[in-house]
């Protein structure tokens, strides 16, 4: 009886000790399907408006040359009444005409009687607005242009050229449009310029062998605007920009805030409300078209939709990958030096290396305070120019009225209308009064 009892003990023990060695092997054996982290992932994360491409990328003027007059408006509606119109235009048989235009002739065929130019903030890579333009072709220069210039009078061919110019470097690319399209634009728009921008008439002033500008003979008046802010909530950027939110750390600072989670840093400024995202493993340069760029761009912004206000492609530089929207409102550009209107990203091989903007929005009106400010004429806008020590004219790129955005308290911000210039790249105020004063850089 013990010898048959020992016998069952010998062999539970053995099966035990088999059962054991089997969990083990399949503890070891087991390899459980887990889906790496990608940092470049961001989670999609809705704080407002997604806008297509043709929303942000968009001219803020345009120049009817009649009757040896120049209208200039950049309203906005008007600006969409007239993109909605060439749209429908279908443009084909793209080519350099750059050599055909001599340097004595180049003002006169982009400004001359009869021409319409519609110019954009920046250079638009042709190949980015093939999308938002009805382009017939498919093998398109590999070229970018800053206005579209056609003539609204003598339209008599089947067909009409329509020029893509890029001012500055003087490359012309020449496409061809039904002439139908052009005389459906000079009825509509064309012959009512004088009648519609009557009080907006300019004077044409070359500053420079291959630059006029077109300044306002008289002065005029402009509003000054007061806009109540609504503050964007943090928390949505942080969970938009963070590959996992639940492993990022949170340390208050002087300055506002920061956010970090090893790879990536988050800074938000509450002084001037905007924040500084920092991704450190996207520091390679990108290897990408500037088409591709400003596509990437947009889209990066879109993902998150984060266009709150009216903000338009205004920037890009090629040594550091820089990409700029700014806001406009009322079809002017607006400016800050603490970057409260820009919109701005560096990118890096994959995705952005660095991204900065304003987490507030233009929330409404102030209309008891609505005024207006006396703007100097384009003659003394000049004046004062010329008088600034050491300036070169031949860098100034361009001449405008925009808005100076201040921070009056914490709910309140201001736009006060002044006179700005681009010089060599960058944006500065024109120093009213004060020759050679102080004056706000700002690219």
């Amino acid at each position: 009886m013990v010898m048959r009892f020992e016998t069952y003990k010998s062999m539970i023990l053995c099966l035990l000790v088999l059962i054991s060695v089997g969990l083990t092997y399949s503890i070891w054996a087991y390899q459980p399907n887990l889906k790496p982290v990608d940092q470049s992932e961001f989670i999609q994360v809705s704080i407002k408006n997604k806008q297509p491409l043709g929303s942000i990328v968009k001219p803020m003027e345009i120049i009817f040359h009649k009757n040896k007059q120049h209208f200039v408006t950049s309203n906005e509606a008007e600006l969409e009444k007239v993109m909605k119109e060439i749209t429908n235009w279908s443009f084909t048989q793209f080519s350099d005409v750059s050599d055909r235009v001599s340097e004595q002739e180049y003002l006169n065929f982009v400004h001359g009687e009869g021409k319409t130019e519609i110019i954009f903030p920046e250079r638009v890579p042709l190949h980015l607005y093939n999308s938002v333009l009805a382009i017939e072709e498919q093998n398109l220069p590999r070229g970018s242009f800053d206005r579209i210039v056609f003539n609204s009078k003598n339209v008599h061919d089947k067909t009409m050229p329509v020029y893509f110019i890029s001012y500055a470097d003087r490359k012309i690319y020449q496409s061809r449009v039904n002439s139908s399209s052009l005389d459906n634009f000079s009825r509509n728009f064309y012959r009512f310029a004088s009648a519609l921008y009557e009080d907006k008439t300019y004077k044409k002033h070359v500053i420079s062998k291959n630059r006029a500008v077109f300044l306002p003979d008289e002065k005029i008046e402009v509003p000054r605007y007061n806009y109540k802010t609504s503050v964007l909530d943090i928390d949505k950027f942080k969970d938009a920009l963070f590959s996992d939110p639940n492993y990022v750390e949170h340390d208050p600072v002087t300055t506002g805030e920061v956010y970090m989670d090893g790879y990536s840093v988050l800074s938000i400024y509450w002084d001037t409300m905007t924040l500084n995202y920092v991704n450190h493993t996207n520091e390679t340069n990108f290897a990408g078209s500037t088409a591709e760029l400003l596509r990437k761009s947009i889209d990066f912004v879109n993902q998150h939709a984060g266009w709150e206000d009216k903000y338009r492609f205004a920037g890009f530089n090629s040594l550091d990958e820089k990409i700029t929207f700014r806001l406009f409102v009322d079809g002017l550009p607006v400016f800050n030096e603490s970057g409260m209107s820009e919109i701005v990203q560096y990118w890096g091989k994959d995705d952005v290396y660095q991204y900065s903007r304003p987490f507030y929005t233009l929330d409404f009106l102030m209309p008891s305070e609505l005024t207006k400010a006396k703007m100097a004429s384009g003659e003394e806008v000049l004046q004062e120019l010329n008088a600034i020590k050491n300036i070169k004219m031949d860098l100034v790129q361009d001449i405008r009225i925009g808005y100076e955005l201040k921070r009056d308290t914490e709910v309140l911000v201001s736009l006060e209308p002044a006179w700005y210039y681009r010089y060599a790249g960058v944006w500065k105020r024109v120093p009213s009064g004060k020759p050679g004063g102080d004056i706000i850089g700002l690219e």
